[in-house]
């Protein structure tokens, strides 16, 4: 086994990494030591109401050896919003995990549900129906034995299962619209009255965003030749990273067939201001992605401005528009009748997904 993967070497641990990994010294909440066969697609649903006992909870998946290793401990804080993830090797701790894809909101008082779905690389983990990190396996999974919780959750309920697709859905979502021929993704109906906000939590904001990410489905032969996709929306004040995907099908594992892959990456320059972007296309299909293949063009997207971003299906490549200049051609590795969802997530506030014949 790798051990750079199981411990940061040459750095000390913070006061508030230790603090952020101490054990909760109360009873658990909640204790499973017969966890069953472990195996590729087993997956532990929580669910549970955040309470003010305390600002944290801790979610241990562990082994029974001399150690009490912990191949992984999940930490929520409630007080920081945040979700870090570790494992404690021989009495070490490693290094903390804590980038997520997309922003969430641990409140007290409020339900949430958290799904953990084992793959043979990593842990994946789900927060309210959404995928929002990964954790690398430092210790075997298969040797798993027990799950504890422990902190500020009330009303403790874990679900284990064997699943073929992840994530668990919400039976209704407004990050979710379907489109027929009759219907196009426009502003969201319903508009909250309170300020915008980050959290897997938000309907709309007052000039009618919709929620990120986003998925557009529809079914397969929609997205015809001659259509086109048109994503409007108005890049954050510091962005990073947008993302288009042409796909087929909503689930995060397995991975989806991607036709397109449109990833707008941004970047500071030595003066600390944004500069123009890159876009990188790709394609996955067959378990790998085809060949990235990144550009930087004038298409005047910034900081704060509104952009319109347009795909239209030709005859032997997708044809891309930025502010409906063309940009680039991108040869079809994947056949695009397949089709059937438009993802959009990243630094922007989204205004609407169009398709329509050109």
């Amino acid at each position: 086994m790798d051990k750079m993967l199981a411990y940061c070497f040459g750095k000390s641990r913070t006061d508030s990494e230790e603090s952020l990994t101490a054990d909760i010294e109360t009873d658990p909440v909640y204790l499973n030591n017969n966890m069953g066969h472990i195996q590729e697609g087993v997956s532990f649903i929580i669910y549970g109401v955040l309470n003010t006992c305390t600002n944290k909870f801790t979610i241990d998946f562990g082994l029974d050896n001399a150690n009490n290793d912990l191949a992984l401990r999940i930490i929520g804080s409630t007080e920081k919003n945040i979700l870090s993830r570790n494992s404690r090797i021989k009495n070490k701790w490693g290094c903390d995990e804590l980038r997520t894809n997309y922003p969430f909101h641990f409140e007290a008082g409020s339900y949430f549900e958290m799904q953990i779905l084992l793959t043979v690389p990593e842990f994946m983990i789900a927060v309210n129906g959404f995928h929002v990190c990964k954790f690398t396996h430092r210790l075997p999974f298969h040797n798993i034995k027990k799950l504890e919780i422990h902190g500020c959750i009330s009303d403790v309920a874990v679900e284990r299962k064997i699943v073929t697709e992840y994530p668990q859905r919400p039976d209704s979502s407004p990050h979710f619209d379907r489109l027929t021929e009759d219907a196009e993704v426009t502003e969201c109906e319903q508009v909250d009255e309170e300020p915008y906000s980050e959290t897997p939590e938000l309907i709309c904001e007052p000039e009618g965003f919709m929620p990120m990410p986003y998925y557009a489905i529809f079914d397969r032969g929609f997205f015809d030749s001659g259509f086109s996709v048109a994503v409007k929306g108005r890049i954050k004040a510091n962005p990073q990273t947008i993302t288009i995907n042409l796909q087929s099908g909503i689930n995060v594992w397995p991975s989806p067939t991607v036709a397109l892959q449109l990833q707008i990456r941004f970047a500071k320059g030595k003066d600390g201001e944004t500069g123009e972007p890159t876009i990188a296309r790709n394609s996955f299909t067959g378990g790998k992605w085809t060949g990235e293949l990144v550009s930087q063009v004038g298409t005047g997207l910034r900081p704060n401005a509104d952009f319109l971003l347009s795909v239209l299906r030709g005859k032997k490549t997708f044809e891309i528009y930025v502010n409906d200049k063309p940009a680039f051609e991108y040869e079809y590795k994947v056949n695009p009748k397949y089709v059937d969802t438009v993802f959009v997530s990243g630094d922007m506030l989204l205004f609407d997904i169009e398709i329509e014949s050109v």
